[in-house]
Formats: structure tokens, sequence, C-alpha cells
């Protein structure tokens, strides 16, 4: 049997000990990123009874790693960070991030939300706001369940207008260029952060839904116009 195969390789492999697990785990992960598969390489990973102990022979193989998925961009960005990144199948990168081992998508993420920092809109800009927002939620109430916060943003991210923080729980961080920006374009960012929210792959045709929120802003814009606003 198969499944028994696995759970018998599994127990041989957790009764290593550390210098062994240490070393398979080089084994796999460099010839993981030769393109090569290997039977350890497929294993199921988040099957092991000692996740703990993979995680402290991943440290000894790899000390001062950050573990990656294979995505180009996580790596590029270690590199540039000075740290050393360490790609890992879906399996295994489940099981040791599991294990607080430190990843990329944390690093990125720690380092973003040290540069964006939260603040309160003035009066201009919170008045933008609250005009957009009123004129979506009177065509649109669910409107209400989109959680914003706001965010200034460094120089080297100012043309971002809006960012998901999470799509699930309708959370997203308005910026302060969007907010400059006007009642019409705040209103553009409602509309697409309720798509997003709604969206089950989150991904959909961009001029077909430019053209839709058009559509949808004219009429709003028409039934209650307003002056001075862009």
């Amino acid at each position: 049997s198969k499944d028994n195969l696995v759970y018998h390789v599994l127990n041989l492999y957790d009764m290593c000990p550390l210098d062994m697990k240490s070393e398979i785990l080089r084994y796999v992960i460099n010839k993981g990123q030769q393109g090569v598969n290997t039977l350890e390489g497929s294993m199921y990973w988040t099957q092991t009874r000692r996740p703990h102990a993979w995680a402290d022979a991943f440290h000894r193989a790899f000390p001062e790693s950050v573990l990656c998925t294979y995505s180009q961009m996580e790596y590029q960005n270690m590199v540039q960070l000075g740290r050393k990144p360490i790609r890992a199948g879906h399996e295994l990168y489940r099981m040791l991030s599991a294990q607080g081992i430190p990843t990329a998508e944390y690093v990125l993420q720690e380092k973003n939300d040290v540069q964006r920092e939260m603040f309160l809109p003035d009066s201009q800009l919170r008045d933008n706001f609250n005009k957009a927002f009123k004129l979506i939620a009177e065509k649109l109430p669910e409107v209400h369940i989109l959680n914003i916060s706001f965010i200034q943003l460094p120089p080297s991210e100012s043309n971002v207008l809006f960012i998901a923080s999470s799509r699930a729980r309708g959370e997203y961080q308005f910026s302060q260029t969007l907010l400059k920006s006007g009642v019409r374009a705040i209103g553009m960012a409602l509309f697409d952060a309720l798509a997003q929210t709604k969206s089950i792959s989150g991904k959909c045709n961009m001029d077909y839904e430019m053209e839709m929120l058009n559509m949808a802003w004219e009429c709003i814009m028409n039934d209650t116009p307003i002056s001075g606003n862009p």
C-alpha cells in the first residue's frame, strides 16, 4: 500500500538524529531548486509527528536563512534586503513556516507595515471621503461592510491608490494620495473594493470593470450632482 509506505518512511525520517535530518533537508531543498523531483521532496511533510525537530534541523542546515516560495519576486526582494532566501516546496514550506521559521512573506509584510503610517485625514480629505462614501452607500448599502483605514505611503509608493489588507474580511487601506484625488477617484476605489470583496477568484477583465464603474458613477452623479468636485 502506498499509504503504508509513506507512513513507514515518515516514521523512519522522524526517528533520524538531528544531523541526519539537516542533511535530508539540504538534499531535498537543493534538489528542489534544481527542478529535480525526489522521493523526499514529494513526501507529505505536514504528516510528520515531529515538526519542531525538522524546524531545528532547518536552523542547523540553513542558519539565518529566510524561507521562500517559488515566487521570483519574493526571492529577489530578499536578495536586495541582504537576506539569505531558501526556496521550499509547498508541503515543506507549510510545515516549516508553521513552526516559526522566518518567511519572505512575513519579512516583506513587516517592512511594508513600518513604511506605511496610519493617519487621520484632515477636514478636506475627510470631507472628500465622506461625500464619496455617502453617494455609493445610497445605491450600494453593502459598502458599509468594508473596513477602511487611511495610510500615508513613502514616496516610492506614492502612486498606490488603495491596498487590500484582507479581501476576505473586506479590510482596505486608502492612501493619502487617493483622498487628495477627489470624490470621483474615491468612489471608483470603493466600487473596486466591493468588486474584489465579492470576487471569488479576485480576477476580472479590467477594461470591462472600468466600463461598468464609469457607467455606475455616471448614474450616481446624474442622480445627485456634486459641484466643485472632480
